[in-house]
């Protein structure tokens, strides 16, 4: 998984990003920044569920469903691939 058009976002390290050809711009809260750069840096959903689920104390169940959940939001912004 992939970021698309990576190395033309601009991305701030408290998660707020600027598509300078759209002018579209995206806050992120901090899970969502992690999650992000997780995929970026190319982990798997399976890894990012299992990195939250660690992090935060929830279930691997309702880590799953919440990375797949957000990074299917980021892909359908053009964020991923």
């Amino acid at each position: 998984m992939t970021g698309r058009n990576a190395r033309e976002l601009n991305v701030s390290e408290n998660g707020f990003f600027f598509d300078p050809q759209t002018g579209h711009t995206f806050s992120l809260n901090a899970t969502g920044a992690l999650v992000f750069r997780l995929a970026r840096q190319g982990n798997g959903p399976g890894e990012i569920a299992a990195l939250l689920a660690e992090e935060y104390d929830v279930t691997p169940e309702d880590a799953a469903k919440d990375a797949a959940d957000f990074l299917m939001a980021l892909k359908d912004f053009g964020l991923l691939r």
